[in-house]
């Protein structure tokens, strides 16, 4: 599954600006949390992926996972 997802969504990460790793639709966690890719969101996170980042409509990762009601990703995502 992550062969298939990870080609996806990495591209995304170039497009950061290197010091803060956002883009103009947030951080390629946002897109993981948005797109329900939890084994690319469990491997971000895994790599220490910052979970506070909005995107450019002032919404988190789990802003998004929530909305779509994602809860795989939502229990990764909460604070601890």
């Amino acid at each position: 599954m992550v062969r298939k997802i990870l080609p996806r969504i990495l591209p995304l990460y170039f497009f950061c600006d290197s010091a803060l790793k956002i883009t103009i639709y947030g951080s390629t966690l946002i897109n993981a949390a948005y797109y329900n890719f939890y084994d690319v969101a469990k491997i971000l996170i895994r790599y220490n992926a910052d979970k506070t980042i909005k995107d450019m409509h002032g919404n988190t990762a789990y802003d998004y996972a929530s909305q779509y009601e994602y809860t795989r990703i939502m229990n990764l995502l909460k604070d601890e």
